[in-house]
């Protein structure tokens, strides 16, 4: 573009010398109106030119343009298409780079894809998504987004006495490193479930573990933990973070609130300390983690006791409908259900 209009000006400029040195050699008298004419003639004749080619090269961009739209709209996996060169110029030049940045990125993305895949079936094998029949409990648990790697945890162990431990956890943030950090919390809290008969200590131990091995700006984790004393008839409940817990039994509901410390790895110094609620056969204990940096849900315990009655994965897909809403970028989270049945397995 820039050498069509150099390429007008020295038309008009060469139009006009011509004129002059022809007037000179042949003994004529220069006229300033014709020299004028000329120069005018020549210039619009350049600009005509000039400008039907900007109109082009304009179209040519706005094609371009269009197709990258196309482009940013479409779905995951989808946005690689390569752009048809639609000229030999500068236009042209600039698809043909971004059509080899396009390739040079499809072959990351599809690396990238390839490591997703493979911590997403690590963190399936990490977390025992089937129902558990333990005695008389029957233990169901799951995350929110189940099919992509995120930061939802949960456990179910038996401790040296005999007791059952359920825990249902949050790290926050989605992608690898929420999922780094949901597997080091898991390892940690299985290496010391069987030992721990408090889930108040249990908890204390955690975040003063994972405070040494996360900085202050790496994800923090909510985590909540249920000892079930089998023989006593009796919960007892610690959190860490944004943790629902209800008891629900025969219509009535408890909510269930521990003094409620920070996120784990948040506070290094942070004591836990838990509450205590009868059991009685018939009753589930339901469990709910947000992420630490999730709004807060007004009425949540209502939501979950309203809901109790329903299968459980009927039952985790509605909550997190109601917290998360129905678009948008909506968080992992953790689910548990553990149900005391009025009749023992055999």
């Amino acid at each position: 573009m820039a050498l069509t209009f150099v390429i007008t000006l020295g038309y008009a400029a060469l139009r006009s010398l011509w004129y002059v040195l022809n007037s000179i050699l042949g003994g004529r008298s220069l006229h300033m109106t014709v020299v004028f004419a000329i120069a005018i003639v020549s210039f619009a004749a350049g600009l005509t030119v000039f400008t039907l080619l900007s109109r082009f090269y304009l179209l040519d961009l706005q094609r371009i343009i269009g197709r990258f739209r196309t482009l940013a709209n479409r779905k995951r996996n989808a946005e690689f298409v390569r752009i048809p060169i639609v000229s030999r110029y500068e236009t042209g030049e600039l698809v043909s780079v971004f059509n080899a940045l396009q390739g040079r990125y499809e072959k990351e993305y599809e690396q990238w894809n390839k490591d997703l895949k493979l911590a997403l079936s690590v963190q399936q094998k990490l977390l025992n998504t089937d129902t558990l029949e333990d005695g008389a409990w029957q233990i169901s648990a799951a995350r929110a987004l189940s099919a992509e790697v995120g930061g939802g945890l949960f456990d179910i162990a038996r401790t040296e006495q005999g007791n059952l431990l359920v825990m249902a956890g949050t790290v926050n943030g989605n992608g690898m490193p929420a999922a780094l950090v949901m597997s080091a919390v898991l390892t940690l809290f299985r290496a010391h479930a069987r030992e721990s008969a408090e889930p108040a200590r249990l908890l204390t131990s955690l975040n003063r573990k994972l405070s040494e091995m996360l900085g202050k700006d790496d994800p923090k984790v909510c985590m909540g933990i249920g000892l079930i004393n089998t023989r006593e008839n009796a919960l007892a409940f610690a959190s860490a973070g944004a943790v629902q817990a209800v008891v629900v039994h025969g219509g009535l509901r408890q909510s269930l609130r521990s003094a409620g410390g920070p996120p784990l790895s948040e506070v290094p110094d942070a004591e836990y300390t838990e509450s205590i609620a009868p059991l009685a056969k018939g009753c589930r204990l339901l469990l709910c983690s947000l992420p630490p940096d999730y709004r807060h849900v007004p009425d949540l315990a209502a939501r979950m006791a309203a809901h109790a009655d329903r299968p459980f994965h009927q039952w985790q897909r509605l909550i997190a409908l109601e917290v998360g809403g129905r678009g948008g970028d909506n968080p992992d989270m953790a689910f548990l259900s553990a149900h005391w049945r009025e009749e023992r397995s055999a």
